[in-house]
C-alpha cells in the first residue's frame, strides 16, 4: 500500500515570541540596543530557530541639510500639503494641454510669407515658394486666405501688401487692425464679439463690436465676478492649470445666476475638459437668460485669450452655426493681433498656458515648445 506523506509536527501548546510594538517617540525611534535571544517575552518553552534581533537604537528622523526650517525655507514634510481627495481627483482629470494649437501652423506660414512680401516691392509666387519651402499649392491657398483678410493685394502675378497690412504699420494705429477686424466679422456674423484675456487673475474683455443688428450682452454682473457663468470666462479658465483655476475660484465663489448655471467646481471643469484644451464654450442661459454666448480659444503665446460672440436669446438656434464660423476666422484674428502687438510674438509661456511661437526677424518660423 502507499505510504502517507509525514506531516509537520504540530505547534500546538508551544509558546511564540511576543511581538514588541514599535514606539515612536518626539525624538525619533526609541530603544535600547541591538540585542539578540530566542526566549519568549511570556514564559514557557522556548522555540527553536534562528536569534530574533531586536532593533532598539534610537534612529533620528530625516534632517535638513541646512538645519531647521526657517521662515523661509519649507519643511520635509507639513501636514498643509495633504488636500482633499476630492481636489486630488479633479487635478488628475485634466487633460493635457496641446503644446501647439493647429491655428499656429496657418499663422506661422501666413506670417513668413507677409514677411517676404513687406521686404520686397512684388514677388511671385514661385519666389515666395523657393524661399519658403512651402509647396506651391500651400502657398498659393494661403495667399488666397490672405487676400481675404486684405492683408495681401495681387497684381499681374506679383504680391504686394495690402491696405489691412499698411494700416497695422502706420504709427499709433496698430490697434485699429484689431478693431477693424471685429467690426468685420461682427457685421457678416450678426453678432456682437469680444475679444478678452485673462490678465493678473482677472477676466478682461480687452474690445468688443457690436451694432444695431447685433446688441450686446447686459452686463448685470461684471463679467470677473462670474467667469464661472459666462463663455468667456469658462474659455478662458479652460485655458489655464489647475492651480490657476482653483485660485480664481477661491477669490470668486461660484454661485447661481439662473436656473441653469454650474457652481459645482467638479461638474464645472467636467464641462471646461469634456471637448478637449482648444475646444469652444458655451453659455447656454446660464449667465443671463437674455443672451445665448459662444467663445473660441485663441492660445496667444504666454497668455490666455479668447475671441467670442452673443446672441439673443431667441436667436439660440443659430448658436452653433455662428459658433463654428467664428472657430474658422480665429486664424485670423490671431494673426490681426500679432500684427497689431508684435511684442505678443516674444513671449514666454507662463505654466498651463499655451506654447510660444517666435518670429525671428530673418523671416525664418519657428514654434517653441515650453
Amino acid at each position: 500500500p502507499p505510504v502517507a506523506a509525514p506531516r509537520p509536527p504540530s505547534r500546538a501548546g508551544t509558546s511564540r515570541p511576543a511581538l514588541r510594538p514599535l514606539i515612536v517617540a518626539s525624538s525619533g525611534f526609541a530603544a535600547t540596543e541591538p540585542r539578540t535571544g530566542s526566549a519568549p517575552a511570556g514564559g514557557g518553552d522556548a522555540v527553536s530557530g534562528p536569534p530574533v534581533t531586536v532593533l532598539t537604537t534610537p534612529v533620528a528622523l530625516p534632517a535638513q541639510e541646512d538645519g531647521p526650517a526657517g521662515p523661509d525655507q519649507q519643511a520635509w514634510w507639513e501636514s498643509r500639503y495633504l488636500r482633499p481627495a476630492r481636489l486630488t481627483g479633479l487635478a488628475r482629470n485634466l487633460p493635457q494641454a496641446q503644446q501647439v494649437p493647429p491655428q499656429w501652423e496657418t499663422v506661422a506660414r501666413a506670417r513668413e510669407l507677409l514677411h517676404l512680401i513687406e521686404n520686397t516691392d512684388g514677388i511671385t509666387t514661385r519666389d515666395l515658394t523657393r524661399r519658403t519651402g512651402l509647396s506651391f499649392a500651400t502657398a498659393t491657398h494661403l495667399l488666397h486666405w490672405l487676400r481675404g483678410q486684405h492683408l495681401v493685394d495681387s497684381i499681374a502675378g506679383e504680391h504686394r501688401t495690402g491696405p489691412r497690412l499698411d494700416l497695422a504699420r502706420m504709427p499709433g494705429r496698430t490697434n485699429e487692425l484689431l478693431a477693424v477686424t471685429l467690426d468685420g466679422l461682427c457685421e457678416s456674423l450678426g453678432a456682437a464679439i469680444y475679444y478678452s484675456q485673462y490678465t493678473d487673475g482677472e477676466v478682461r474683455v480687452l474690445t468688443s463690436a457690436s451694432g444695431p443688428k447685433a446688441p450686446p450682452v447686459t452686463e448685470a454682473v461684471p463679467f470677473p465676478q462670474v467667469a464661472h457663468a459666462s463663455a468667456v470666462g469658462k474659455s478662458l479658465l479652460a485655458q489655464l492649470d489647475f492651480d490657476g483655476r482653483m485660485d480664481h475660484l477661491s477669490r470668486y465663489e461660484p454661485f447661481a445666476l439662473t436656473g441653469r448655471t454650474i457652481t459645482d467646481p467638479q461638474q464645472l471643469f467636467a464641462a471646461l475638459d469634456g471637448h478637449g484644451p482648444q475646444a469652444c464654450q458655451f453659455d447656454l442661459l446660464e449667465y443671463s437668460m437674455r443672451e445665448v454666448c459662444a467663445a473660441v480659444p485663441l492660445s496667444l503665446p504666454g497668455r490666455a485669450a479668447c475671441i467670442a460672440l452673443s446672441l439673443p436669446a431667441h436667436r439660440h438656434p443659430q448658436l452653433l452655426e455662428t459658433a463654428h464660423t467664428l472657430s474658422q476666422h480665429s486664424a485670423g484674428i490671431l494673426l490681426a493681433l500679432l500684427l497689431a502687438d508684435p511684442a505678443d510674438s516674444g513671449s514666454t509661456t507662463q505654466p498651463g498656458q499655451p506654447g510660444t511661437g517666435t518670429w525671428p526677424a530673418d523671416g525664418t518660423t519657428a514654434i517653441a515648445l515650453p
